[in-house]
C-alpha cells in the first residue's frame, strides 16, 4: 500500500545532529528550533517481523540518524522543508521511505529499527550516521560523513563522493566490507585481533595501516594488500584523494 502522508505543519523540531571530520554530537533542538528553517514534521511506524525487517529511504538532501533496538517496530521522526513530500509503502516487514520534492529541500531523519534490520540509505547531500545494526547495510551519499558505529553486520557498503566515512566494528570471518570515499579519509576502527584480508587502494604515502602487522603483504602502484591474522572477513578501501587510516580500538 502506497500513499501519500499528510504532515502536520510545525515550528519545533525534535533533533539536531551536528558531524564534524569523524566525530558526532547531538543538540535539543528545542536549543536550536527558532535558527531552523523547517516548517513541517512527520512521525510513524510501523509494525515488523524480527525476522529480515528492513528499511529502505532515499532523501535528496538532510542528515540521517539511525538507532537499533529491540522492538519489532521501525520508527521515523522527520522535520522538513515545506516543499517536500513524503511517500511510504510497506510490504510485509519491508518499509520504503521516499523524499520527493518541486524544488531544493532538506529533511533530517531519526529512525529507530529491529537490530538485525536490512538497511539501503541513500542521500545526495547530508550526514549519515548508523548505530549498533546487524544486518545488511548500504549507505550511499554523494556529500556528507558517513559514520557507523558498533556495528555488528557481516555486510556492509558505504560509498561518498566528497565526505568521510568512518567504520566502528566487529568483523566476521567471512563478511564483506566495501568503503570507499573518493576524495576524503576512509577510517576503520577494530579490536587488534580482527582477522581480515585488507585490499587497500590510495596514494601510497595516504595507507596508514595503525600497527596492523600484514602477512602476504604485497604493493603495486596505488594498490596494497595483506593479511592479519587468519584472513578471515574481506575488508576493501578506497580513496581517491584522501587517506586509509586503520586504528586498534573502537571508535568513541
Amino acid at each position: 500500500m502506497k500513499n501519500k502522508v499528510i504532515i502536520n505543519k510545525s515550528f519545533s523540531i525534535t533533533g539536531i545532529v551536528i558531524g564534524l571530520t569523524i566525530g558526532v554530537f547531538f543538540l535539543p533542538l528545542s536549543q536550536v528550533s527558532q535558527a531552523s528553517n523547517f516548517v513541517k514534521t512527520y512521525s510513524h511506524s510501523f509494525k515488523v517481523s524480527m525476522q529480515n525487517p528492513s528499511l529502505t529511504l532515499s532523501n535528496p538532501s538532510g542528515l540521517i540518524k539511525i538507532v537499533s533496538w529491540e522492538k519489532a517496530e521501525i520508527k521515523l521522526l522527520a522535520s522538513l522543508d515545506e516543499n517536500l513530500e513524503i511517500t511510504e509503502n510497506q510490504k510485509g516487514s519491508s518499509v520504503n521511505i521516499d523524499v520527493k520534492c518541486s524544488r531544493i529541500g532538506k529533511a533530517n531523519f531519526e529512525i529507530n529499527v529491529p537490530t538485525n534490520s536490512n538497511l539501503d540509505i541513500k542521500t545526495l547531500s547530508g550526514f549519515i550516521e548508523i548505530f549498533a545494526v546487524s544486518g545488511p547495510i548500504s549507505v550511499q551519499t554523494t556529500e556528507g560523513d558517513i559514520v557507523l558505529k558498533n556495528i555488528i553486520s557481516n555486510n556492509v557498503t558505504a560509498k561518498s563522493t566528497s565526505g568521510t566515512i568512518v567504520f566502528s566494528g566487529k568483523l566476521f570471518e567471512k563478511g564483506i566490507y566495501n568503503l570507499s570515499s573518493l576524495e576524503n579519509n576512509v577510517s576503520i576502527f577494530l579490536l587488534p585481533d580482527s582477522a581480515f584480508t585488507l585490499s587497500a587502494t590510495a596514494s601510497s604515502e595516504k595507507i596508514d595501516l595503525g600497527g596492523f602487522q600484514l602477512t602476504d603483504l604485497t604493493r603495486h602502484e596505488r594498490r596494497l594488500s595483506g593479511k592479519h591474522s587468519s584472513g578471515g572477513a574481506s575488508l576493501n578501501l578506497s580513496t581517491h584523494r584522501g587517506k586509509i587510516l586503520l586504528n586498534k580500538s573502537l571508535y568513541k
